[in-house]
């Protein structure tokens, strides 16, 4: 991954601090890989407009704190010409992935790839107005979920799956997930495999689409219609090239 991928996927935008006056600008690292050439960039805008200091966050992205209000706009325009997209404000929460099989010894399932794509399939979603607010993806590479999959609104974990005799390796497909207010952990729904995962994606925010009221946090509308009848409403449509699990 290089430059060139970040033109397409990568977001800056500005959130206020606490201290009145100052703002921190975040930029969403696609699949958590910063190019080794945009450091000195990077450096320099933080010493020149901030305090000198980065910081990452739980979504993979790059922080640069105490950054003056008159300065937000020279900073994000800064963040443009290194070819970092820059917006007023985050139009999604950024996706989040393991390494996967890219360097981790105990992953069954590439990520960074999947990870790019879903990154992408969501902007396009965004634009047509398609995804419900802070909406939250995570994939991981193995069961461990080093990526927090289970705090998600949608999560995919590597993992080998069996049925009927056969094995594959793909994904559980985890819905309903959240860390906000008292938290609910994801449901384990079905197995898919890695073709899948975009269409499953799309096939899921379909039915929210359908059902959820305007401006419902999904995990609230997955908790309220309830993992079986979910789980039922996705079979529909995707029985010809899922597993799904008894729940």
């Amino acid at each position: 991954m290089g430059v060139s991928d970040l033109n397409h996927i990568a977001v800056a935008f500005s959130v206020p601090q606490k201290q009145p006056g100052f703002f921190r600008i975040r930029i969403s690292i696609p699949a958590g890989d910063l190019p080794a050439s945009l450091v000195p960039a990077l450096k320099q805008i933080a010493e020149n407009y901030g305090r000198g200091e980065f910081r990452c966050t739980g979504r993979h992205e790059i922080e640069i704190p105490f950054i003056p209000e008159p300065d937000a706009q020279t900073v994000l325009a800064a963040l443009g010409r290194l070819g970092i997209r820059a917006t007023g404000e985050n139009p999604y929460p950024n996706v989040i992935a393991c390494p996967g099989t890219d360097h981790c010894p105990v992953a069954y399932a590439e990520t960074k790839r999947l990870c790019l794509e879903i990154q992408s399939f969501l902007r396009k979603a965004q634009s047509s107005g398609g995804l419900p607010p802070e909406f939250r993806v995570a994939i991981s590479g193995c069961p461990n979920e080093c990526s927090q999959v289970m705090i998600n609104d949608v999560g995919f974990v590597g993992a080998i799956g069996s049925y009927g005799g056969q094995k594959a390796q793909g994904f559980e497909l985890a819905v309903g997930g959240s860390s906000r207010g008292e938290g609910r952990l994801a449901t384990r729904i079905a197995f898919v495999g890695p073709e899948d995962v975009i269409p499953t994606l799309r096939d899921v925010l379909e039915i929210y689409r359908q059902r959820a009221a305007s401006g419902a946090p999904f995990h609230d509308f997955f908790f309220e219609t309830g993992p079986e009848e979910f789980s039922s409403l996705l079979l529909e449509q995707l029985k010809h090239r899922m597993w799904f699990f008894a729940i």
